[in-house]
């Protein structure tokens, strides 16, 4: 259901294929814009790791020698090694299965939809970075790199919001799991409680740059696009990306992922009888995983639904009937519904039928 970036291009025998991605031109890395609408900015795209531009003499994270994260070289009065109160957030839209949430330039978290949890009620007083949606809990990423988890209330806890307070670079959340990448490159996941282990909480040895976990499966981007998944007890297809495919960005659903190739193809797999592995044609910068269907952004910034195939009664719920706008960067799935993130930060969501039960205002993201 994420988004993810790899740090390099990945050469092919007829040559390079280079996806979008930040830091391929120069200064990208420090010019406070999302050149690769993965959400994140200058030197914390993990794009940008490893450039001159990041790797300055000090222990922040911009380009110049002293020590605040501001482009210039004065000295602020703070004393902070991360991102100054003035820098911006890039805009970010988790979607979860019954609720969203929508990270501001402020740094603020702004959910909505079902709230029965505690799962659309983020702590007060935190400047996120990140931000990721599940079933029953949601989960944040300071600009410390300091994970924050809310929901989890009652017995929707299997130990997914007991994630330690320590530095991640990157986190995303599953129905009943929280996984991160340690600073070392290290995958790890927390929950799986109970009932609820399928597997997907036993992430492998490795460094990866990038993780998206789900209802039964976890999956992580290394630095050179290959992905790794485990979990899926009973649903292995899921789990088994295609065979020589690299990936700049990957995206998990309950039994089917999906993947953009550095030259803008889309790729399903796994088991979906509603055809949410089926790929229209096109090309694609982003593709989003809900639980009967997949959506993609075009390289037009258009969005494009596929799945949601079914006789049975509340499977269309009108999650796959996007609309025709442009001007999209970002577009992810939940259970009934998608919803989209522009260009502008404007969020526009669809789906959630006429009178399905499940509907509490998710396809109804707050005004601006």
């Amino acid at each position: 259901m994420r988004l993810f970036s790899i740090l390099c291009c990945v050469v092919h025998i007829q040559g390079c294929h280079p996806t979008v991605q930040e830091g391929v031109n120069p200064g990208e890395c420090t010019d406070q814009q999302d050149n690769d609408g993965d959400q994140a900015v200058d030197c914390m795209d993990p794009s940008c790791m490893g450039s001159p531009d990041c790797t300055d003499s000090d222990s922040d994270s911009d380009s110049d020698s002293d020590s605040d994260s501001d482009s210039d070289s004065d000295s602020d009065s703070d004393s902070d090694t991360g991102m100054d109160p003035e820098d911006p957030i890039a805009p970010m839209l988790a979607v979860g299965d019954t609720h969203n949430c929508l990270l501001t330039t402020a740094g603020d978290v702004t959910c909505w939809g079902y709230a029965s949890q505690g799962q659309s009620t983020p702590p007060e007083g935190v400047r996120f970075l990140q931000v990721s949606a599940g079933i029953w809990h949601t989960c944040g990423r300071d600009t410390e790199g300091i994970v924050h988890c809310w929901g989890c209330e009652g017995l929707s806890d299997v130990g997914q919001c007991e994630v330690p307070s320590e530095s991640a670079l990157d986190l995303d959340v599953g129905s009943y799991s929280t996984c991160i990448i340690e600073p070392s490159g290290a995958a790890r996941c927390y929950g799986c409680g109970g009932d609820r282990d399928s597997g997907q909480c036993d992430a492998p040895e490795g460094s990866f740059v990038s993780i998206r976990s789900s209802d039964h499966h976890t999956c992580a981007l290394d630095a050179d696009g290959v992905a790794t998944c485990w979990g899926c007890s009973g649903a292995g297809a899921a789990c088994q990306p295609p065979e020589g495919e690299t990936f700049s960005r990957i995206a998990t659903g309950p039994n089917h992922s999906c993947g953009i190739t550095p030259d803008a193809r889309a790729l399903c797999w796994g088991d979906s009888p509603f055809g949410a592995t089926v790929v229209p044609p096109g090309s694609f910068t982003q593709v989003g995983v809900g639980h009967t269907h997949s959506c993609g952004v075009t390289t037009a910034g258009t969005v494009d639904c596929w799945g949601c195939s079914s006789p049975d009664e509340g499977v269309d719920l009108g999650q796959c009937d996007a609309p025709a706008d442009d001007g999209f960067v970002f577009v992810d799935g939940g259970t009934g519904h998608s919803c989209g993130l522009k260009q502008d930060g404007s969020v526009t969501c669809w789906g959630c039928g006429d009178d399905w039960q499940w509907d509490d205002g998710q396809c109804e993201p707050p005004k601006r």
